[in-house]
């Protein structure tokens, strides 16, 4: 356009625009959020729930030994480079195994994936947990709502159980005449 005015397009200024390397990364207020943090991450349903069970189911003590081995030797140790390595290069989770060498951004990606679906499966759980807490406010509850076939087989074991005088066996077939486990299949 010759001879003309032409307006000239002034460049926005830089800092409107700012890229996710830009922010500054988010930071605990205190330390005892972080604490607290790494805890409730770390404290799963699998070390309430599951860890007793397999205690008990494996013999006690001697299930003890290898948690304490694992727990020392694998799982501490690389609780503590994870932690320690994202407060030394204080990145944020795409750079941060990138930095060290380029071909390590899927660790990244991996760490995502992971996080995912743990999430699904705590969700899980979760919604499992609600089901069976609202489920015990109906009366008769249940799981121990039973049809006529399945009270003759109760019957029928626990008449077997008192034959064999196996005091171990009377409690199995006591207690499976107290409830319906197919409720929880």
């Amino acid at each position: 356009m010759e001879g003309g005015n032409v307006a000239s397009v002034q460049p926005a200024e830089s800092s409107a625009i700012k890229s996710p390397e830009d922010e500054p990364m988010e930071t605990f207020d205190h330390p005892a959020e972080y604490w607290l943090a790494c805890i409730g991450f770390a404290v799963g349903f699998g070390n309430i729930w599951r860890f007793p069970f397999m205690c008990y189911k494996m013999g006690g003590a001697c299930f003890l030994i290898p948690y304490g081995i694992s727990l020392f030797l694998i799982a501490m140790p690389m609780y503590l480079v994870e932690t320690l390595f994202g407060q030394l290069i204080a990145m944020k989770i795409p750079n941060r195994y990138a930095s060290i060498m380029p071909a390590f951004w899927g660790i990244s990606l991996t760490q995502a994936f992971v996080c995912f679906f743990t999430n699904i499966y705590y969700i899980c759980l979760m919604a499992w947990s609600f089901s069976y807490f609202f489920a015990s406010f109906q009366n008769p509850l249940p799981w121990t709502v039973k049809s006529d076939e399945q009270k003759a087989a109760d019957e029928e074991n626990l008449r077997k159980a008192r034959a064999s005088g196996d005091q171990t066996a009377i409690d199995r077939a006591m207690f499976g005449k107290e409830w319906n486990p197919a409720y929880f299949h």
